[in-house]
């Protein structure tokens, strides 16, 4: 499985609220989200981690809150 696979599973709908709840720290959806990506839930834990700090990084360089820029994201802006 590669970052194409990935790609996949969350450009739909529902893959993307799974992802954002999941980032959100909700622990159902993070037990979902490694379901369906078939893989740990600690690598998903720590894949969310990643993410939450590259989600500061681009607030900090942005001068944008990290909620700014998850809602851009979910929004398709970024």
């Amino acid at each position: 499985m590669g970052t194409g696979y990935l790609s996949n599973q969350i450009a739909n709908g529902t893959g993307r609220d799974l992802l954002m709840q999941a980032i959100n720290t909700n622990g159902t959806s993070i037990g979902q989200l490694a379901s369906t990506l078939n893989c740990d839930i600690n690598s998903v834990k720590g894949a969310i981690n990643q993410l939450q700090a590259a989600i500061s990084s681009v607030g900090a360089q942005t001068g944008m809150s990290a909620a700014d820029v998850k809602n851009s994201i979910t929004m398709g802006n970024m």
